[in-house]
């Protein structure tokens, strides 16, 4: 059984655009608090790194806009020491923020935090949040066809990675000319994908070689046995479960034992474990690279927005995704992909791989936890001054009986 409060986030109802609209009683033309809350339960279904969730959002009163911080208590001292990881997965939240409001014909932009320096977002046990840019809100008329609109918002409620080896099918065309178009020139992210043999195996070799460095040292070991979670818990709301990766209960705990030094591991067990990703590697239709044209911390968050597009737009078109951090995250493992595979271009900042799994393998398990939206979010109101749970229930249930037909 999995407990509502850490699996919760996943039931959000996609409301139609009348019952959205009757969130808010104020003129139309504003945006208020809980329609701002209804987006932001689709920007904390996002991924992010180890699913630490390393976000929290601000919601100022005077003006549409969410604060957007990076919770650094939860940015990984083993495995992301600069913080890169972390805003990689901010930008994952911001997009699905985004591309939510854009579904209720909310048009937004994106403001990042003027001088943001690395040193501000690393990994840190008792600094309070850091703010990294806001999303301004702003109304339009214009709304996607309810079509568009439902397969969008339920691209966000589905998405889920998918670990498990894929078919090798190749790609279509037709999808390989969308998810070049999810780069805006604007963003300063490079593309670059991969579907030749010889690419998949040298990328699988790198990102073998990078694994094995990580999981040789012990920082990291205890750090990743510290994130596997057992696949009974049912509480924790960050965190990976064993059955996230296809482990049953006794190897899920058994791992996780031995990577905090707790029970004895195999000479060659860690070897073993590189050597896994590897192979998800080879079996992609594509891989695709993301490479960050500049080394701000803005520009991270950038890569993260369009890797999300990129999992959505695959995802709604049946390909699943799955993301390799390791080369991005070993210095000579990141300078060998940039000096040979990526020609000499920028380091990649994210990796990731397209396909479908091996006769529908690993489609169905169950998502990832998430924390409850309140607990990430800055409100500085007054309880009293919100319009009452009866009042926003009454409001629904008008607009449901406006949208039956009649």
């Amino acid at each position: 059984m999995t407990s509502s409060s850490a699996f919760s986030a996943w039931k959000v109802e996609p409301l139609s655009v009348s019952e959205f609209q009757a969130l808010n009683p104020s003129p139309a033309g504003s945006i208020n608090l809980d329609q701002t809350r209804h987006l932001l339960r689709f920007a904390l279904l996002a991924p992010s790194v180890h699913n630490t969730v390393p976000v929290a959002f601000g919601l100022p009163l005077d003006r549409s806009e969410v604060d957007v911080f990076v919770r650094r208590q939860h940015v990984l001292s083993a495995s992301d020491p600069t913080g890169r990881e972390a805003l990689v997965s901010l930008g994952c939240s911001v997009e699905n923020l985004m591309i939510a409001a854009a579904q209720y014909g909310i048009e937004c932009s994106w403001r990042p935090e003027p001088g943001l320096s690395w040193k501000a977002v690393g990994p840190s046990p008792t600094c309070s949040d850091v703010r990294v840019g806001s999303v301004q809100l702003t109304s339009q008329t214009v709304i996607p066809d309810e079509s568009q609109r439902r397969s969008a918002l339920n691209a966000m409620l589905e998405r889920k990675v998918v670990r498990a080896e894929f078919d090798k099918a190749p790609l279509p065309a037709e999808l390989k000319v969308l998810l070049r178009a999810c780069v805006k020139p604007s963003e300063r992210i490079g593309f670059e994908l991969f579907e030749s043999d010889r690419d998949k195996f040298a990328w699988g070799k790198l990102d073998e070689l990078a694994m094995k460095h990580k999981l040789e040292e012990r920082a990291f070991q205890l750090e990743l046995g510290h994130w596997l979670l057992p696949n009974a818990d049912a509480s924790s709301v960050r965190g990976m479960r064993g059955r996230e990766f296809g482990f049953d209960d006794r190897l899920t705990l058994e791992l996780s034992a031995q990577l905090r030094g707790e029970v004895s591991m195999a000479a060659d067990q860690l070897a073993f474990m590189a050597r896994a990703g590897r192979g998800g590697l080879q079996s992609a239709s594509a891989i695709c690279v993301l490479s960050c044209l500049d080394e701000l911390p803005d520009t991270a968050i950038s890569a993260g927005r369009v890797y999300q597009r990129c999992a959505l737009l695959t995802w709604a078109h049946g390909i699943a995704h799955a993301v390799h951090a390791g080369v991005c995250n070993v210095p000579h493992a990141r300078a060998m992909s940039q000096a040979t595979l990526l020609r000499g271009k920028m380091p990649p900042s994210v990796i990731f791989r397209l396909g479908k799994p091996l006769q529908g393998g690993d489609w169905s398990r169950p998502h990832s936890s998430r924390p409850d939206l309140s607990d990430v979010l800055h409100i500085p109101v007054e309880p009293e001054s919100l319009p009452s749970s009866a009042s926003i229930n009454q409001a629904l249930a008008t607009a449901r009986r406006i949208d039956q037909p009649g």
